[in-house]
Formats: C-alpha cells, sequence, structure tokens
C-alpha cells in the first residue's frame, strides 16, 4: 500500500511540474504579433510601441513617437496594451516600459 502511496504522490508531483513548466512560454513572435493588432490606435494618435525583448512573463516594449512624452502613456500601457495581451495570452504577464 505504501508504494502506491508513493507513486501517486510523485505523479501529482510530475503534473504540477509540468503546469508549472507550461505555464508562461511567450515567444517574442507571439507577442508581436498581438502588438500589431494595436499599433494601428497608437499610430493614429501619432505614435508607436517596439518590443524589445520578451523574458518569461514580463514583456518590454519601447513606446515611441507622441506616446514617448505623453502623460497618459502609463494607463495606455497597463490598462490598453497590458489589459489586451492578458486576454489573449495569459493573465500572469507584465508588460513594462523602457527607454
Amino acid at each position: 500500500m505504501q508504494y502506491n502511496k508513493d507513486l501517486k504522490s510523485d505523479r501529482i508531483h510530475l503534473d504540477i511540474n509540468k503546469i508549472m513548466d507550461d505555464k508562461m512560454t511567450l515567444s517574442k513572435e507571439e507577442v508581436q504579433t498581438h502588438l500589431d493588432k494595436v499599433r494601428p490606435q497608437l499610430q493614429a494618435d501619432g505614435g508607436d510601441i517596439e518590443l524589445v525583448e520578451v523574458k518569461e512573463d514580463k514583456i518590454y516594449v519601447r513606446l515611441q513617437g507622441h506616446c514617448r512624452g505623453c502623460a497618459m502613456s502609463q494607463y495606455t500601457l497597463k490598462m490598453g496594451i497590458e489589459q489586451y495581451l492578458r486576454k489573449q495570452l495569459g493573465n500572469e504577464l507584465e508588460v513594462i516600459s523602457v527607454d
């Protein structure tokens, strides 16, 4: 009986590790595809966005044009772009602006 309990415990442990490994595997291409969908709205106001890097659940972007100096840029980044990407790619991600 002890053997079966340990075997079951190991299986549960392996399943949790698999879930953690699969949790957030974003590719730069996948993120770029979704950023390209929000780009027209930014460009309509004279701004733009550049994907700099993707590291695990962190997406580093550079705001450009009018977005770069705009007082509302962080609001646009967090409440617009980040929320859109979370809906598309997963709730655990974070979008970070770099200069």
